[in-house]
């Protein structure tokens, strides 16, 4: 999430000029290289760097688009299509914990990091439901167009109520993650690897209710 507010500037810039598709798949190939890098990996700073930065920079350029795109595709349930793409990345923790546990038991750690590159993978050809985007024709499209032309854009920054939420998100996501890291060390404690897996799934279950229900909301207000 952290690479996602750091990189999402770029990774629009990038969307606007070549289009969701190419962008998504640039994103499939750097997350799968930076996968099988960590795999080779031999320090605990080599693989904050591949995994944690390398791979969170290409997970951003899949991740992102589809909140450019999915607009697109819905007008009337638009709030609900976002709440339900929203609810990915608590879903796929939610599936991946035991899946990953399993591989990291079979094969050992780098062999699950290669395990997971081949998983990425299959994102390929399931992004080339990008190759038919209906047209915009909104007021929007045109505004796009002129902000193509210019390096760097700042005029968001003018608008209070965009500034506040920004600063709020920043504020909230400082203390999102630091229980699920307080939570590993805990679980240690315990024997039974698990009851490790149950435990840290309980924030993903969370989040897709709370995405589900605030898009829900959002949905009856329009």
């Amino acid at each position: 999430m952290v690479g996602t507010g750091v990189y999402s500037m770029l990774v629009a810039k990038v969307f606007n000029r070549i289009g969701p598709l190419k962008t998504a798949i640039v994103g499939t190939l750097i997350s799968m290289v930076a996968l099988l890098v960590t795999s080779h990996g031999t320090s605990i700073y080599f693989i904050m760097i591949s995994y944690g930065i390398v791979f969170g920079f290409g997970s951003c350029f899949v991740f992102l688009p589809l909140y450019l795109v999915m607009p697109r595709y819905f007008i009337k349930r638009r709030s609900l299509a976002l709440g339900l793409v929203a609810t990915g990345p608590g879903g796929g923790l939610f599936v991946m914990s035991p899946v990953v546990q399993v591989l990291v038991d079979v094969l050992d750690w780098r062999g699950a990091f290669m395990a997971m590159a081949g998983i990425v993978a299959i994102i390929g050809p399931l992004v080339c439901v990008f190759l038919r985007i209906p047209d915009d024709n909104t007021e929007q499209n045109n505004t796009e167009d002129e902000i193509k032309r210019k390096r760097c854009d700042v005029s968001v920054f003018r608008n209070k109520r965009f500034v506040i939420f920004t600063w709020v998100v920043c504020l909230m996501y400082t203390g999102h993650y630091i229980p699920s890291v307080h939570m590993v060390s805990l679980l240690k404690q315990s024997n039974s690897k698990s009851r490790h897996i149950h435990v840290l799934r309980v924030p993903d279950v969370q989040s897709m209710i709370n995405m589900l229900i605030m898009f829900c909301v959002m949905l009856q207000k329009m």
